[in-house]
């Protein structure tokens, strides 16, 4: 009885382990790249706007004069959140992707409550309807027009 069940537990772990292999290796295919094609110049696009702007509902980042503006905007709502200058600077380009979709400011503003909610640097327990809206305009004000 030992020996049946020695084998049963060998042959399961061997069945395990080889179907957790692929015949390649993990992740070693590689994806197609797209065919080159040429970036359209602003006379092409059919707005006349620049192609190589961000549309809308994408996220801007703040440039090197801007980085400053908003992060003491963001201390000035509350100290923690220039704790970890990466994790503020992440969360205001998703919040700025918000406001370019065209959400609705009570979304943003709750989005804004979410992503500097926590217990991580950068972050705070809780954040209030009147912080969330302030951080809002701080990411505005800075950088998001």
């Amino acid at each position: 009885m030992k020996r049946t069940t020695t084998a049963v537990l060998a042959a399961a772990m061997a069945i395990t382990a080889l179907s957790a292999c692929d015949a390649d290796g993990p992740n070693t295919k590689t994806p197609k790249s797209a065919p080159a094609t040429t970036a359209p110049t602003t006379e092409s696009t059919p707005s006349g706007k620049d192609a190589t702007a961000p549309k809308d509902g994408a996220a801007l980042s703040p440039n090197a004069e801007q980085t400053p503006k908003l992060m003491s905007a963001l201390k000035a709502v509350n100290s923690a959140f220039g704790d970890n200058e990466k994790w503020a600077l992440t969360a205001s380009r998703t919040i700025c992707a918000d406001i370019r979709a065209g959400q609705a400011d009570s979304d943003v503003q709750e989005d804004a409550k979410i992503r500097f909610t926590g217990n991580t640097p950068g972050t705070v327990p809780t954040v209030t309807d009147n912080q969330a809206a302030r951080i809002v305009t701080a990411v505005k004000s800075s950088f998001c027009k």
